[in-house]
């Protein structure tokens, strides 16, 4: 840890990175599982004249990133979040509508927690344009944030951010939150690649190495093959 650095919140990735990263989750989220088939009022499966079956969702999780993916140092995260609060105008990017397949996975880079990121990857058949776009207009309603991570509150700003386009379609952020008198730093990363939407997050002490989080994105969209 370097001389100086607080030490607490800051000191591990479940405080303000897991509340705005669990939001971004919830903007490419769903279940993991094909739902029900379409029934008809009798309750017996709708078919065409071909009788067409419904394809089965694909697997979104072997298209994460993976430890290989990580420079040398960085370990797979498996920690939780809990007691923490998200800003109110983030919360509609829980709506998981049209998902039918979902995963995510976190890196941290070192033991305590920074820098991290944090992938998550959701199909949405034909529908992942519109799963961009409510993400796309939630975020930027936003301005200023708020959290709360174990009854402190931290204060920030969040705004568009200048990134290369990935994929089909792509979107940028980047929020600033100051932490007992450090600067704590998240690019957000949205993207889709046919019906597959990514999200991404990194987070930092101070600026994020853009170069290290295009590399990150680069390599994640390459991997969706599930469009």
């Amino acid at each position: 840890m370097a001389a100086g650095q607080p030490k607490g919140t800051i000191m591990r990735r479940g405080a303000l990175l897991g509340v705005v990263m669990v939001v971004v989750a919830g903007a490419c989220g769903g279940t993991t599982t094909a739902g029900p088939p379409t029934t008809g009022a009798s309750g017996a499966r709708s078919s065409s004249a071909s009788d067409t079956t419904v394809a089965p969702p694909p697997n979104v999780t072997a298209e994460l990133l993976t430890l290989s993916d990580m420079p040398t140092g960085w370990s797979v995260d498996n920690s939780t979040t809990s007691g923490e609060s998200e800003p109110a105008c983030l919360k509609p990017l829980k709506d998981h509508t049209g998902s039918d397949a979902s995963a995510t996975v976190s890196f941290n880079g070192n033991a305590n927690g920074i820098p991290g990121i944090k992938e998550d990857l959701a199909h949405f058949p034909g529908g992942a344009a519109a799963a961009l776009a409510r993400f796309d207009a939630a975020i930027s309603s936003c301005k200023t944030l708020t959290v709360t991570d174990a009854g402190q509150s931290y204060s920030g700003t969040i705004g568009a951010m200048s990134f290369p386009q990935i994929g089909d379609e792509s979107h940028a952020y980047q929020a600033s939150f100051d932490v007992k008198g450090f600067n704590l730093a998240l690019d957000l990363i949205i993207a889709r690649r046919g019906d597959t939407a990514m999200s991404l997050t990194y987070e930092d002490l101070g600026s994020p190495d853009l170069t290290q989080v295009q590399q990150f994105a680069t390599t994640a969209m390459g991997r969706v093959t599930s469009a």
